[in-house]
């Protein structure tokens, strides 16, 4: 039987929200993570096969991709919305081109149904927040690319980051800032022995741990 994959969700700022100065850095951080967790898997529990999922929006989540790619590990591609709809989102059609490419590289590509969109409340925002639960849902770590402030409506990043948080995972923290250096949110009481536990175990060797933050939290409705 083939071994299960560890789901590696990255969950981040789009471009237009990274500093312009930071960008060469957070990419830089961003793949030194992915290149950690894959150490700190085969440290924790041996080779499995490893995934990223990632929505590969511009930003955070085409580097963690790029990052992923490059080392060989899989790539599953969760959207808010059906594709075209979805490419609307983008800022260019160099953007969508290199979306398109993403997708062409993927291993799986699925959209968020009406069913699961309908849960997440409806309303405009609602894909968004019905994708956030997906990813939480799927992560077994989670690197979140995130300015540490609370989240402005349903989906972002501080909602994800906090759903899987919450669900037990361990989050790896890449600060927007400068002089801001990546650091683990260890999961407050992951199941002792499982996967996650393990993988926290390992990451805190590489990374200083925090507490999570009070503005990691889920949106607040209006």
């Amino acid at each position: 039987m083939a071994a299960k994959p560890v789901i590696v969700v990255v969950t981040g700022h789009r471009l237009n929200q990274l500093p312009e100065g930071e960008r060469p850095r957070i990419a830089r951080d961003v793949g030194r993570a992915v290149v950690q967790i894959g150490e700190a898997v085969e440290e924790a529990v041996g080779a499995r096969p490893l995934v990223l999922a990632s929505g590969v929006a511009e930003g955070a989540d085409r580097y963690a991709a790029d990052a992923a790619l490059a080392l060989g590990w899989r790539l599953w591609t969760p959207l808010p919305f059906p594709i075209d709809r979805y490419e609307q989102d983008f800022a260019d059609q160099a953007s969508i081109e290199a979306f398109q490419g993403y997708l062409k590289r993927a291993d799986k590509v699925w959209s968020m149904t009406p069913a699961q969109v309908a849960a997440a409340g409806g309303g405009s925002a609602a894909p968004y927040a019905a994708l956030a639960h997906e990813l939480a849902a799927m992560a077994d770590i989670v690197i979140a690319v995130w300015s540490g402030k609370p989240p402005a409506g349903p989906g972002g990043t501080a909602e994800v980051a906090a759903f899987a948080h919450a669900a037990g995972a361990p989050v790896l923290w890449t600060p927007t800032q400068e002089h801001h250096a990546p650091r683990l949110i260890q999961a407050a009481k992951p199941k002792r022995g499982s996967l996650k536990a393990k993988l926290g175990e390992a990451l805190a060797l590489r990374y200083d741990a925090i507490p999570k933050p009070e503005a990691m939290r889920p949106a607040v409705a209006s």
